[in-house]
């Protein structure tokens, strides 16, 4: 069954322009179209014909279901592919912009991507460039920035010397699979695809038109192993001809010792030696290999911004979430906690309270997918952490992988520097972090009182006092209770605006959710904030008290008083969680709370 979206069923092209899918004759039309958008964009072009003919030759491209073109009387003006799993590459004649053209290729591509099951799909431009700026308006999301670096002529190169035994020189053709490997073990450690097939390889470098065997380099050690290796092609850039490096990588094993730099060296002698003026790569900020390459004198010429589209699958669709959304949102968390740990904890209050804040931005913070018009998952970022769900009815679908990415793009695109979530431990969504990065930052526990049980006793020291809190109390407790968390907690203080939304200005807030005590000089020592769940459990959310009234037993005067008004109150069950970082575990199990689930906070570090 093909997969190339039906044209009938996209946007009409404007009048004059027709489409079809490209054939390998269309090649060098292809190469004329990008070449002259470059041109336009970055004053020269960086692709060159053998480029096109080297991706379109591989095993697993198949040109005319991968690609579609735009005409005009006959002439190629815009093309589209889907280059490889969640990349694409597109370009339109800087003539014909400005028509729709690109926005038309860009949902096309979408679509394929879609119907080959990609979880997203994005492809580099020049920053600020005419097809940077049309994907940014599309909703694509930064995913990481690239630059193009060269070593400028006039640069003389340093000998980079090599530890004794190991060698640098051109590969033989026995050796070309060990040359791939180590490119490939080398780039999969921090791009997000699929191993590439030794044929695909081939055909973008033995196969490619220009070959010459000293393209492919290698360093190897006393036993002749490869450890390091690099393919690097020649061609006319302007004025110049230039040597530049496609690939380059050393061994995991082998790394540190200088092979890379001296692999570096001996490219821009070859290419020297061979009529290149300069040497050119790219680089981008999943590597961390930027320093290296302008520690051997290579310079940014250009910078480059790869954006991606997160895609739903076939029948379900992705929307920025609104207020209006709270309630459905709601339903997809209660049913996931259901079926993850056997009970709802999360009100419908938590959530409006939470969107609510001042400092909420949900167009920027917050995604949902739909099936057949109903939300069935949920991601948002708050706090610098991720919250999702996926309906258990939805759930193996791979929609949790979609919502994890665009989090981590949207967080990225935040300048945020790492990303957290806490999820139930072993459960589903713990599983799919760990297969994306994720490392365990600190262990936390759902406690509860059980029905019936007898708290123990705790009395009020003398001269202080328990009450509920008053509206002159309310900057009082965000201080006492932010003062308290922030001993621990990692992230920044929140506003009082922001607080207040969760606590006092919460839709149901009654005045015994929050009860304060106060010391001998009427000052607080101690809060706690307290709210019956939709179930009609009592969850306690905040419990602090100031560090210097610590070791008096308010904190246990404090439990008391929410397990007592929760009781008044309907409450047979009083919940809370903790975490590792607190301390507190044990002073809740000595006041008769047991441990009814166990959850993982979850975090990895999302570069730029």
């Amino acid at each position: 069954m093909s997969t190339s979206p039906d044209l009938g069923a996209l946007p009409p092209l404007p009048d004059g322009y027709d489409a079809r899918p490209l054939r390998f004759e269309d090649a060098e039309a292809t190469f004329a179209v990008i070449a002259a958008e470059q041109a336009a964009d970055l004053d020269h072009v960086a692709v060159e014909l053998a480029d096109i003919v080297g991706e379109w030759q591989r095993p697993s491209f198949d040109v005319e279901t991968s690609t579609i073109g735009v005409f005009r009387d006959g002439t190629l003006i815009a093309f589209g592919e889907r280059t490889s799993p969640r990349r694409c590459d597109a370009a339109v004649q800087p003539a014909h912009r400005g028509l729709g053209i690109g926005t038309w290729i860009a949902h096309w591509l979408r679509e394929l991507a879609r119907a080959h099951g990609d979880i997203d799909l994005g492809m580099p431009n020049p920053e600020g460039s005419p097809g940077d700026l049309l994907l940014a308006d599309l909703g694509y999301l930064r995913r990481w920035t690239s630059w193009v670096l060269q070593l400028p002529r006039d640069v003389e190169i340093a000998e980079r010397a090599l530890p004794p035994g190991y060698a640098v020189r051109t590969a033989e053709a026995a050796e070309y699979r060990a040359l791939h490997d180590v490119l490939e073990d080398a780039f999969l450690e921090w791009s997000a695809r699929e191993r590439e097939p030794l044929a695909d390889f081939l055909a973008t470098s033995v196969e490619r038109p220009g070959f010459e065997p000293w393209m492919l380099r290698v360093v190897t050690d006393a036993e002749g192993a490869v450890v390091g290796a690099v393919h690097v092609t020649l061609w006319e850039n302007g004025d110049e001809v230039e040597a530049y490096i496609n690939r380059l990588a050393v061994r995991a094993d082998q790394r540190n010792r200088g092979l890379a730099q001296a692999l570096m060296v001996d490219c821009f002698a070859a290419g020297r030696a061979r009529g290149a003026t300069t040497t050119g790569l790219d680089t981008d900020s999943r590597t961390g290999a930027l320093g290296l390459y302008e520690k051997v004198g290579m310079q940014v010429t250009s910078t480059w911004i790869n954006r991606a589209a997160v895609l739903a699958p076939s029948g379900y669709d992705v929307r920025p979430l609104t207020l209006d959304d709270a309630a459905a949102v709601h339903a997809i968390i209660v049913a996931e906690e259901i079926a993850d740990v056997g009970r709802a904890d999360t009100d419908l209050d938590d959530i409006i309270a939470e969107w609510d804040r001042p400092g909420t931005r949900l167009s920027e913070t917050a995604i949902g997918i739909e099936h057949d018009g109903t939300l069935v998952a949920y991601g948002e970022l708050s706090d610098e952490h991720a919250f999702a769900a996926v309906h258990p009815d939805h759930q193996g679908r791979g929609l949790g992988q979609r919502v994890a990415l665009w989090l981590e793009l949207r967080a990225r695109a935040l300048g945020w520097r790492s990303l957290g979530g806490q999820v139930v431990a072993d459960g589903p969504a713990d599983r799919l972090l760990a297969r994306r990065g994720y490392e365990v930052r600190w262990t936390a526990w759902d406690l509860e009182l059980p029905p019936g049980a007898t708290v123990p006793p705790r009395d009020v020291p003398a001269g202080y006092a328990v009450r509920e809190a008053t509206a002159a109390d309310h900057e009082a407790c965000w201080t006492l209770f932010e003062d308290a968390f922030l001993e621990w907690s990692d992230r920044d203080r929140k506003s009082l605006a922001d607080f207040g939304a969760l606590m006092w200005d919460r839709p149901s807030f009654a005045p015994w959710n929050l009860q304060v005590v106060t010391d001998p000089d009427g000052a607080l020592a101690g809060a706690v904030f307290v709210t019956l769940t939709d179930g009609g459990d009592a969850y306690i959310h905040k419990l602090a008290v100031r560090a210097d009234q610590r070791g008096r037993g308010l904190a246990q005067v404090l439990l008391r008083v929410a397990f007592g008004t929760a009781r008044e109150h309907g409450a047979q069950i009083s919940r809370l969680s903790t975490d590792t970082r607190a301390g507190a575990r044990s002073l809740y199990e000595q006041m008769g709370m047991v441990v009814e689930s166990t959850w993982v906070n979850r975090a990895k570090p999302l570069g730029s």
